[in-house]
């Protein structure tokens, strides 16, 4: 029955707004009894939207009937952004019918529905025009009307078979041209299928002996393929391990020999996958030249850097680039430029042992120095911790020893301002002792003249001289 309700959807479905798969379903549900007893004259829609204002917007779906028992359906539903309602009323044939000569008609029906479905389609055609005389001795137009419009669906559906028929003939022409075996065969296949929906017994018999040819064809061409998919297994093991080895030029040489044998053998399948293959071969080897002219490049560049840093005593950098020059030269796999880059590293390393001994040697140096000063400083031999100090702040220098250059900077110009203190402080005691010289003279000539009071003040100066020089 749900083959009936569905014809009469799609006889009627320019009436239908929306919601057409949800009223269907609500019909197979709810109604699915009055359409099994009773025909579908028309189906009206009613424009209702006024009614939305009193029994308001609904998503679910109502019905009922009228007075002749015709079914209305409800469905409110948004239509060009604005709220609409239809009610959709199914009006059924009011004549009475014999029930069992309907139930014969559907019966049919369902059946041609089946029978279409499963492409049986003369026989289909048949059961249709049985049905269609039986509706005409009844004088039932819809019925008429129907099976007539289900005859010319399943007409035109045989013309589109015997359409796809002319089409697989011509694909099986040209897949036999091309040696497509498997291709051909299912067109073989695809054609007895249809054939014997449309009851073709000549082209049943016709195909099904193709087939047996082709199969006999296989059968031939099956050790020669065999042996050219050995063949290309073995090219391909050496072209991955080739291509693993960065030989592309080598790899490429063996994919194109591959790509022949599968063009001479009608290899599609492999004709497609080692052509893609193939450009991506030749995609790896322009990356890798261009790869290897940018490490050549770099190559240039750390060889002046060596050159550069070596001159400048920066043993540590030096050693860094040739050690990088010796990953790239072993990446472009030029075993010249290994060996070179190699010796110079291993040069660079003796230069910094010898380096790292010499500045240990002096580092010991610097370290009796440090203490030497630290006596003569304690003793006041000024001049010669001022000449150790220099000679720290040179081995500090040679050591790149920042901290004692600036260290002992400090501490030679605290020598130097000790050493200028202590001339001062000699040079205002020989002062002080011409002027005690002096006044003591001066004192004792004036105790020889009698003048006590001169003589005294004398004496007074001195001992001013003194109690200043103390302070």
């Amino acid at each position: 029955m749900v083959h009936q309700i569905n014809r009469v959807f799609i006889k009627f479905k320019d009436v239908f707004q929306g919601r057409q798969d949800e009223i269907r379903n609500f019909i197979v549900n709810h109604f699915e009894k009055d359409f099994k007893e009773r025909i579908v004259e028309k189906i009206e829609r009613i424009d209702a939207t006024e009614k939305i204002g009193i029994t308001g917007f609904r998503d679910n779906l109502s019905s009922w009937r009228d007075s002749d028992r015709n079914i209305i359906i409800s469905t409110c539903l948004i239509v060009g952004g604005k709220q609409k309602r239809y009610d959709y009323k199914i009006v059924f044939l009011k004549e009475k019918f014999h029930s069992n000569d309907i139930e014969r008609i559907k019966k049919a029906l369902n059946e041609v529905d089946n029978l279409r479905d499963k492409l049986k389609l003369k026989i289909a055609v048949v059961k249709l025009d049985s049905a269609t005389k039986l509706a005409k001795e009844m004088n039932i137009p819809i019925y008429m009307e129907e099976l007539e419009e289900v005859k010319e669906e399943i007409t035109t559906l045989e013309k589109d078979f015997n359409k796809k028929l002319d089409d697989l003939v011509e694909n099986l022409r040209i897949h036999r041209e091309n040696n497509n075996i498997n291709e051909a065969l299912q067109d073989c296949d695809d054609i007895v299928e249809i054939s014997k929906s449309i009851n073709r017994i000549d082209l049943m018999d016709k195909y099904n002996e193709i087939t047996n040819r082709i199969m006999t064809e296989m059968i031939a061409d099956k050790e020669k393929r065999e042996l050219s998919f050995e063949k290309i297994l073995d090219l391909k093991t050496q072209m991955n391990k080739n291509r693993e080895r960065k030989n592309l030029t080598e790899a490429i040489v063996i994919c194109k020999e591959i790509i022949q044998i599968a063009k001479s053998n009608e290899m599609i399948d492999e004709i497609e996958k080692y052509t893609q293959i193939l450009d991506q071969l030749e995609n790896e080897k322009l990356i890798l030249e261009d790869k290897k002219k940018t490490l050549i490049n770099e190559l240039k560049e750390l060889d002046e850097e060596i050159e550069f840093t070596l001159a400048n005593d920066k043993l540590e950098e030096a050693l860094n680039y040739s050690e990088k020059c010796v990953q790239i030269s072993m990446t472009l796999e030029n075993n010249d430029l290994i060996k070179k880059y190699q010796f110079i590293s291993e040069r660079i390393q003796k230069r910094i042992a010898d380096v790292k001994e010499q500045n240990k040697k002096l580092l010991t140096e610097l370290e009796e120095l440090e203490q030497k000063i630290t006596i003569e400083r304690g003793n006041n031999n000024l001049e010669l911790a001022m000449d150790l100090c220099e000679k720290i702040i040179q081995l500090s220098r040679a050591l790149n020893r920042i901290d004692l250059m600036d260290k002992y900077s400090d501490i030679l110009t605290q020598i130097k301002n000790d050493i200028e203190n202590q001339k001062a402080t000699k040079q205002n005691f020989e002062d002080l002792k011409i002027a005690i010289e002096r006044l003591n003279k001066e004192g004792l000539d004036e105790l020889y003249r009698n003048k006590l009071i001169e003589s005294l003040g004398k004496y007074k100066e001195i001992k001013e001289l003194l109690i200043r020089y103390i302070e």
